[in-house]
């Protein structure tokens, strides 16, 4: 997948779209059983990135509201073939004025 003109570079950021939000949602009861704190899951913006080879598939890291005044990274992978779910993690201590950008590699 080509994003931003370069192999495997992540997008720009950007709000929020239906299909990212309903994938959120999907998430939301695995992801606030893990992370009981969170009285919400509501995403706000995201960037992504394809990747080849053995780890092919799409990443997308989208900022999430989980509560008020409260925000996190959840890091959400699709691997191609999808294989089984997606996976995830989250990064917490996130404030609302924190660009999103990737916390690992």
């Amino acid at each position: 997948m080509v994003l931003d003109g370069r192999v495997g570079a992540w997008s720009e950021e950007k709000p929020v779209d239906g299909s990212l939000t309903e994938a959120v949602e999907k998430l939301k009861p695995e992801v606030t059983a893990a992370h009981s704190s969170f009285t919400q899951l509501k995403p706000i913006s995201y960037i992504s990135r394809g990747a080849a080879g053995p780890m092919a598939g799409t990443c997308h890291l989208i900022k999430v509201q989980t509560g008020d005044d409260k925000f996190a990274f959840l890091k959400v992978f699709y691997s191609m073939p999808p294989i089984h779910g997606p996976r995830w993690e989250v990064r917490e201590g996130v404030s609302e004025g924190d660009k999103v950008q990737p916390w690992f590699e």
